[in-house]
């Protein structure tokens, strides 16, 4: 299974944190900033000795579950060398979502369907990632929409300016 909600949790940590301990969790081998795109981060790891890439970025609008409260949210594209796996594309909802349902992205006109488990959703193949991240690099915004435990549906809106850029950069740091 993907392990990309711990990098998201451990990079929303850091972001909270004071910079003596983003420091200090970058000397211990945590995610380093790299950069920031319009509303997309760019963070650095080491994994399998091999350096690890993941851009990521919060919606810029939420809708849906009005009156509940949501943990974090966010969209996430990851390159990890050391396990030959590039263009990752995940979502943090920041809710359950209902067990055996699925999440709707898109881009445009373009729509993907993305397999949840607990709080994250991921795309079904590598393929997927792939055709997702190229509809990303030329698209302006990114809809999520998704339907929680108790069935609220919620729509997510993540602008794409800046994306491009970030995606270019992360690709020269984490090569395949």
């Amino acid at each position: 299974m993907r392990m990309l909600a711990p990098c998201l949790t451990v990079v929303l940590m850091l972001l909270a944190a004071a910079p003596a301990a983003q420091a200090q969790a970058a000397k211990q081998g945590g995610p380093e900033s790299a950069g920031t795109f319009e509303t997309w981060k760019l963070f650095t790891f080491v994994e399998g000795g091999k350096r690890g890439c993941f851009l990521f970025a919060e919606p810029t609008k939420k809708a849906g579950a009005e009156g509940r409260q949501r943990g974090q949210v966010a969209l996430q594209v990851t390159h990890r060398p050391a396990e030959k796996r590039f263009d990752e594309v995940s979502v943090m909802a920041g809710y359950p979502y209902k067990e055996k349902s699925e999440s709707r992205m898109s881009v445009g006109a373009k729509s993907f369907t993305l397999f949840t488990d607990r709080e994250a959703s991921w795309a079904k193949t590598p393929k997927d990632d792939a055709d997702i991240v190229a509809a990303m690099r030329g698209g302006q915004t990114l809809t999520v929409k998704g339907m929680s435990r108790s069935g609220a549906e919620t729509t997510d809106t993540y602008a794409l300016k800046g994306f491009a850029e970030g995606y270019q950069k992360m690709s020269q740091l984490c090569r395949r």
